[in-house]
């Protein structure tokens, strides 16, 4: 079938003296409204990237600040935490839900006793689950308060530290100092409540056989060791995870960002990588036709035009042009001849309009994503060279 086409095109075309200026115009065009299908299906994608892009870099602000417990905002150059930091840091947010939870068994079965004194033997005898339940919801209170007291008294404590390494006013510290006695007031109830229980159990359900005989003091004493010593150990961590968790939780935020941020700025440099493919491969495709015309035609370029391709072939004999460096003066001078010139026929689909101002676009986000990284890295090496300073 191929063969009744070229000789029907032969037949056709083969007297004309513009055929092959037509149709290598035709396979330009041809060769860019491929190219234009192509960047349309990838467009969207583009947009995407770029849109979320700005997005990520506008959160910088967000990410990049931090307000202290006074509001006063300060900025902050991420990586703020090395990695064994965040492992010690990741290690005891994971070790205080345990101490929260062993506290809240502890002190279930401490104020399980008192549900002996409280509820009705005959509720106890026909559900004696009550007695657990009565427990647990005497430790979530307490220890639930316990929790906001720690808050609370490690507050007062920051803010007394930031009044006085500033020298501020003292009355800064007025509404933290009943945060402090909030806490106190916690700490105190939380030890009496234990303590009275202890009273309770060895002077009134002891002697009337309210435990059990064999075990029941040894295994309360030990809740009762053990919860003060749970107690401690959560205060502990969460004196040490106060202000580090809030700067953890932007540390992690900002993690995020970049993370996603790294992800869209390589999909623009791969959109504009694959651009460069996308135009190659038409291009060379296209050419490829226009060697079958030159083929069909038996010629490189129509007759009439003989008298420029000569003078084509001087300039660059002469030195006067250089394929690798076809401007639009030339391209515009010889593009008649393009039939006869891959270069010139490659700069007249690479240097089209539209395709310029869709790279141009894309170009754009490519240097300002350079731009970014440029700041970063010298950021990166500015605190890297403070670091040495300091330890010197």
């Amino acid at each position: 079938m191929w063969y009744f086409t070229e000789a029907y095109k032969k037949w056709r075309y083969g007297s004309t003296n513009f055929k092959l200026k037509n149709w290598t115009e035709t396979m330009k065009s041809s060769c860019l409204d491929d190219i234009l299908r192509s960047f349309d299906k990838v467009s969207k994608k583009y947009i995407h990237s770029d849109v979320r892009l700005k997005i990520k870099n506008k959160k910088d602000a967000v990410t990049g600040t931090f307000r202290d417990i006074f509001g006063k905002e300060e900025k902050i150059k991420h990586p703020i935490f090395t990695q064994n930091e965040i492992a010690r840091i990741s290690a005891k947010r994971k070790l205080y839900p345990v101490l929260f939870f062993l506290l809240l068994v502890f002190e279930g079965m401490i104020y399980a006793l008192l549900a002996n004194l409280i509820t009705p033997r005959n509720l106890r005898e026909a559900f004696p689950p009550i007695t657990l339940i009565f427990g647990l919801g005497f430790a979530i209170v307490f220890v639930v308060a316990l929790h906001f007291g720690f808050q609370y008294y490690f507050s007062y404590l920051e803010a007394k530290e930031i009044v006085e390494s500033k020298s501020s006013g003292k009355e800064k510290l007025r509404k933290y100092v009943v945060k402090r006695n909030m806490a106190y007031f916690v700490f105190f109830a939380f030890v009496v409540t234990n303590l009275a229980t202890a009273i309770i159990r060895a002077l009134i359900l002891e002697p009337k056989g309210g435990g059990t005989d064999d075990y029941g003091t040894p295994l309360f004493v030990m809740s009762l060791g053990l919860t003060f010593i749970a107690a401690l150990a959560m205060g502990l961590i969460e004196h040490e995870l106060f202000e580090k968790n809030e700067k953890y939780e932007v540390f992690k935020n900002w993690k995020r960002q970049n993370k996603e941020r790294k992800e869209y700025m390589t999909a623009i440099k791969d959109l504009y990588f694959n651009s460069g493919k996308i135009i190659a491969r038409f291009r060379e495709e296209y050419w490829s036709v226009v060697i079958d015309y030159q083929r069909i035609f038996e010629c490189r370029y129509d007759s009439i035009d003989e008298p420029l391709y000569n003078k084509f072939e001087a300039e660059i004999a002469a030195g006067t042009i250089k394929l690798n460096e076809i401007d639009d003066n030339v391209y515009s001078k010889y593009k008649l001849v393009q039939s006869a010139s891959e270069e010139l026929f490659k700069y007249g689909v690479e240097h089209d309009l539209k395709i310029l101002s869709y790279l141009k676009e894309i170009r754009e986000s490519v240097d300002e994503i350079a731009a970014y990284e440029k700041a970063i890295e010298e950021g990166v090496n500015e605190n890297a060279t403070t670091t040495n300073e300091i330890k010197s």
